[in-house]
């Protein structure tokens, strides 16, 4: 995009430096500045450039680096469904009945979890897009390993609801935090996958959790998970420390080549800094895509709140199966959500290279495919002593209802500026707690006139409005996503006139350096071809020499 504005403005005259070109060219050069930034944007594809440009030299984030990261996020989530398989154990212990049991350890816990993860989420968010992200992950992961380990020691339901409630810091900061992360360390290119990936990290943390769960907790007490979990966790907090911060907008395709000329040693340390302001806040609900992302949220996250909720003591207790044997249906359903997350997003990714509008679609379709196996596992009667048809509906619903996970947050990443990601995450979470709080809150209340299988089968049917809302993103992801590439070249070319304007300008030594290029090649038009825009191995962003003047040199 340097090469662009430089060729667009000036051509390949010798000796001239842009500051001097584009004073000449005045407010002219900014105008053509920016349409050769958009033609680019617009028409990349539609010429190859006359020559090939210099392969790209990328230092990003290390890939080990980026699994200790994901490996951080598995651990900061694995407390998360603890109380599931232990659930009726926990009601006896505390002298609860039944219906005791579904409102105080169903809706309160689960309300008072999932709530403060809503505030928790959008306060992350602010402070993602402001502080170190390292450190704030560290700090995140803490503050939430602490009341997992407290939970070993507590004898009252009051205390249990207290540190309950303390645990849902982390899940409710980790998906803003991890998903501004993952857009700074990943191109779009792969973005999808990528996510999918971070995303399928954290359904493995909370499936490794419940397992932990089910399987000691009828022997060694319902207790001892949380001591399990909490240490890895807090040692996960000290590790996160010694990694390397993600540089912001690294892997922008209009801020691409920026950091590449800084690899290749064309160009002084230079880092993607915009200031969060409040227009820029309050542009994010101007964005299409945004509203209906944060709108799908609500009604998709209530079905998902009562599976996490309620579905291992369901099954053990309604249904008949051991709470061992519960455990392993719902492990089954939670290794499906990992392959379901991986998979949906090497697939929405190939749909979104190829159509950007097909991969809301699947979104949109997949979620709706997902509640006729989710309520087979509801509603079915099962053998006892085969219960294959029970694990094939985990299994189908498992997969089908995660592969929006990496898409939706990939969505989010390619329509948003890079320093508002976290705040746009942070809303986005606010949703989905909200969803996931009230949905055992609501099943608690409908259980207590209806009962629970009424209540959970009314709950299911919430992803029908979900999965709409998903497929209407299809009408508005491919427009919002060139905008935002569009601003972010405008940036650019702002950064670029005020950097030009550190120094005095010589009107007499630019004249001089003018007349002699002219007899040295015949005038052209100032208007680049797509060709022309092509060539970027000129950069606008060469070191600054002594006397202030930005160097280009041509290919």
């Amino acid at each position: 995009f340097a090469a662009s504005v430089a060729s667009t403005c000036v051509g390949p005259g010798p000796g001239l430096t842009i500051r001097q070109r584009m004073e000449n060219h005045g407010t002219e050069a900014r105008h053509i500045k920016f349409q050769a930034l958009k033609e680019v944007i617009d028409e990349s594809d539609d010429e190859a450039p006359s020559v090939a440009p210099p392969k790209p030299v990328l230092t990003g984030t290390p890939h080990w680096a980026t699994i200790l990261y994901m490996a951080a996020t598995l651990f900061s989530v694995a407390d998360s469904n603890l109380l599931s398989p232990n659930m009726t154990a926990i009601a006896r212990e505390f002298g609860f009945s039944d219906e005791e049991r579904d409102w105080k350890l169903g809706g309160e816990l689960a309300f008072g979890y999932f709530m403060i993860g809503a505030p928790v989420a959008l306060l992350t968010g602010y402070l993602t897009d402001r502080v170190s992200r390292k450190h704030l992950f560290a700090a995140i992961l803490i503050l939430g390993k602490i009341p997992c380990l407290l939970t070993y020691f507590v004898k009252t339901y009051a205390q249990l609801f207290v540190v309950r409630t303390l645990m849902g810091i982390t899940v409710g900061a980790m998906t803003p935090l991890t998903s501004s992360m993952a857009g700074d360390m990943f191109p779009v290119e792969t973005r999808t996958a990528a996510t999918a990936l971070w995303g399928t990290c954290m359904l493995i943390g909370t499936l490794t959790g419940q397992y932990v769960a089910g399987i000691f907790g009828p022997e060694y007490g319902w207790h001892f998970p949380f001591l399990v979990m909490a240490i890895p966790g807090l040692l996960s907090a000290v590790l996160v420390l010694f990694l390397p911060e993600p540089q912001r907008g690294r892997h922008e395709a209009a801020l691409r080549e920026r950091y590449e000329a800084q690899a290749r040693g064309h160009e002084e340390k230079w880092t993607y800094r915009q200031p969060v302001t409040c227009a820029k806040v309050c542009a994010i609900f101007s964005i299409k895509s945004n509203l209906l992302g944060f709108v799908q949220g609500l009604p998709g996250c209530i079905p998902w709140g009562v599976i996490v909720a309620y579905f291992n003591d369901y099954l053990s207790q309604e249904k008949g199966l051991t709470v061992q044997e519960a455990t392993k249906v719902m492990v089954a359903f939670g290794m499906a959500n990992g392959v379901g997350a991986f998979v949906g997003g090497l697939l929405g990714q190939r749909l979104y290279n190829r159509w950007k509008w097909s991969m809301p679609l699947l979104m949109g379709g997949s979620t709706i495919l997902g509640i006729y196996p989710t309520l087979c596992m509801i509603n079915c009667t099962y053998d006892m002593e085969h219960l294959t048809d029970l694990y094939a509906a985990a299994i189908v619903a498992g997969f089908t209802v995660t592969i929006t996970g990496g898409n939706i947050r990939t969505v989010f990443l390619n329509v948003n500026k890079p320093e508002i990601r976290g705040t746009v995450f942070g809303f986005f979470c606010i949703m989905d707690d909200v969803g996931k709080g009230f949905g055992p809150f609501i099943a608690a209340t409908m259980i207590g006139s209806m009962g629970r299988l009424v209540a959970f089968n009314t709950c299911i049917w919430f992803w029908l409005l979900c999965g709409l809302a998903l497929a209407a993103i299809s009408l508005t992801l491919d427009a919002d996503e060139r905008r935002l590439q569009e601003q972010l070249a405008l940036c650019m070319v702002k950064e670029l006139d005020s950097a030009e304007d550190l120094q005095p300008f010589d009107h007499d030594e630019a004249e001089t350096e003018q007349g002699l290029a002219s007899d040295e090649e015949p005038p052209r038009d100032t208007k680049a071809t797509s060709a022309e825009t092509g060539v970027l191995s000129p950069l606008l962003s060469s070191p600054i020499s002594p006397t202030g003047e930005v160097g280009v040199q041509w290919a």
